[in-house]
This record gives structure tokens, C-alpha cells and sequence, in this order.
């Protein structure tokens, strides 16, 4: 129903003008602190604000000066964040950048998306991409 929602407002936007010229799109993983009982939706991290249990969140998120718009949000269920898994999260977050025909300019990802499998989805994509890379020794 949400992904309803989000489409219908989407897609009224840009029957206003929005989004007529080339935009910048992020993907980008939200981890929102979960201090109840483990569900198959709860993730373990790096601990932060007195948890080391998340909500994690995929998004793709159309990105602009002072603003975020936020176009899909996939919620990643445990266990699923290793390359493989991310690839076809990544996948179904493109497959929404399409459908709603946006000119993309370039897609942004943090190093957190820097694995082969994810990379070979993006050159599928056809859209330019830029990923920050993992520091090494």
C-alpha cells in the first residue's frame, strides 16, 4: 500500500514538472536502531545509540540540493546482506528507476555496494554509477 502511495505521488510530481531534467539518484542502506525481540527482519551492526540490532532499509532516493525524495524503499531481511542477496536488491531498486521512466544522471553508492555482483548489476543497468570504494591497508 505504501509503494502505492509513493508511486502515486511520484508520478503526480512529475505530472507538475518535476523531475524533467536528469537526476542524480542515491542508493544507500538505512539502519534504524530496533531494541525489541529478533525478528527475521533484524539485523546485527556495528553498535550504535545503545544497539547492535537494526531495521535495515535499501533505498533509492532521488538525490538534490537541500533535498531527498525518496523513491523505494526495500526492507532487507536477515541473513540477506551478504553480495548476492544485495545484487538483486540493487536489481529491483533499478527495475523502479525505469518504470517510472526517470532521466538519470549518474547513481551514486557508498562502499558498503563496492562488491562484483553488485557492479556487474549496475553495467546491466546501462546508467552511469559512481561507488566509493573500500579502504585497504
Amino acid at each position: 500500500m505504501l509503494s502505492n502511495l509513493n508511486h502515486t505521488v511520484l508520478e503526480k510530481a512529475k505530472h507538475k514538472s518535476a523531475f524533467t531534467k536528469k537526476v542524480t539518484l542515491a542508493i544507500d542502506l538505512t539502519c534504524i536502531p530496533y531494541y525489541g525481540k529478533m525478528t527475521r527482519w533484524i539485523n546485527g551492526g556495528k553498535p550504535k545509540q545503545g544497539t547492535s540490532y537494526f531495521h535495515t532499509w535499501a533505498t533509492l532516493r532521488i538525490v538534490t540540493t537541500h533535498r531527498r525524495f525518496t523513491i523505494k524503499a526495500i526492507p532487507i531481511k536477515r541473513g540477506n546482506l551478504d553480495a548476492e542477496s544485495m545484487a538483486k536488491t540493487v536489481r529491483q531498486l533499478l527495475a523502479e528507476a525505469k518504470t517510472l521512466n526517470l532521466k538519470v544522471d549518474v547513481i551514486l553508492l557508498d562502499r558498503g555496494f563496492c562488491w562484483h555482483e553488485i557492479l556487474l548489476e549496475l553495467d546491466k543497468s546501462g546508467y552511469q554509477y559512481l561507488v566509493a570504494l573500500k579502504k585497504t591497508k
